[in-house]
């Protein structure tokens, strides 16, 4: 039993330490409107205070836009500065990637 446990200990911390960034893209071509987002991440009320998340819209499931969380010295925090691609009157989710942890979080 203790085998069968430390076994699988390694492989779950083994696909954290490999596991890799989602390919989240948008071709901006495909879209006639943009909206400017500038905001910060906050996971159970604690805003995200690292570097490499990356925070990506979608509507419908369809990426719509994506960017890492950039560090503002002057503020001293980390923000997303992206845009959003679409059409009028669409209904935007966001997802934010922990790169720590190689975790994909819907976001209210």
């Amino acid at each position: 039993m203790k085998k069968i446990l430390c076994l699988l200990v390694l492989v779950f911390v083994t696909a954290l330490c490999f596991s890799q960034a989602p390919d989240w893209s948008v071709d901006p071509a495909d879209f006639e409107n943009t909206m400017t987002v500038k905001g910060v991440v906050k996971i159970d009320h604690i805003e995200i205070d690292s570097d490499g998340g990356m925070l990506a819209a979608f509507v419908a499931g369809e990426c719509r836009g994506v960017n890492s969380l950039i560090y503002n010295a002057t503020t001293d925090r980390y923000f997303a500065f992206f845009l959003i691609y679409g059409s009028s009157g669409e209904e935007v989710t966001f997802k934010y990637y922990d790169h720590h942890s190689g975790v994909v979080l819907d976001l209210l």
